[in-house]
């Protein structure tokens, strides 16, 4: 046999025992002492255990919209579970954001919480805009409060108009000029 062989096959070897020792140390460390308290035959420690954490069971039921780490909040979402707990039938609600519960206003209820986080968005935008709207026509604050639509409808209205803009500019634009073919 080469040496090449005989010094892989030492290697070998050696790390075969360290692995025994390795897993006796730790059976050692794991074992119980005698006089420890049993329950059923088994240790305390392992009698009372659980095999699973809260933790794993935890889901996030809402959420608090920002736009960016330090943003101010724009609307909040909420998840809800309806019907049989093994099966149930999941709707996001969305409200705007207020200090208090009471202020909130509902934006709208959504199937899917990127639907719902899409209605948060398109209200905060739809107020940017409403309030432009009316500063532009010289409204105080006061006026603006008196006049605000409800969010619902607020959020409604500008994706209609946003869908209003986009068949318009589709129709109205003219379509690029195409590149004559090269004669070959």
């Amino acid at each position: 046999m080469c040496t090449h062989t005989r010094r892989k096959r030492r290697f070998v070897t050696n790390v075969h025992l360290h692995a025994k020792e390795a897993a006796i140390r730790h059976e050692c460390r794991r074992s119980v002492p005698r006089n420890a308290a049993r329950v059923g035959g088994l240790a305390y420690r392992d009698a009372v255990s659980a095999s699973w954490h809260p933790v794993a069971n935890a889901q996030p039921s809402e959420w608090l919209l920002r736009q960016g780490s330090l943003g101010a909040p724009y609307g909040v979402i909420r998840r809800f579970a309806f019907g049989d707990p093994n099966n149930p039938d999941v709707w996001f609600r969305v409200v705007t954001w207020a200090q208090s519960s009471a202020e909130r206003e509902l934006i709208g209820w959504c199937r899917t919480l990127e639907a719902a986080a899409a209605a948060a968005w398109d209200h905060r935008r739809a107020t940017e805009s409403w309030r432009h709207h009316l500063a532009s026509r010289r409204v105080d604050a006061a006026g603006m409060a008196a006049q605000s639509p409800s969010a619902a409808d607020l959020v409604q209205f500008y994706r209609a108009a946003l869908r209003r803009d986009a068949s318009t500019a589709s129709t109205s634009s003219p379509m690029p000029p195409t590149r004559p073919a090269r004669p070959r």
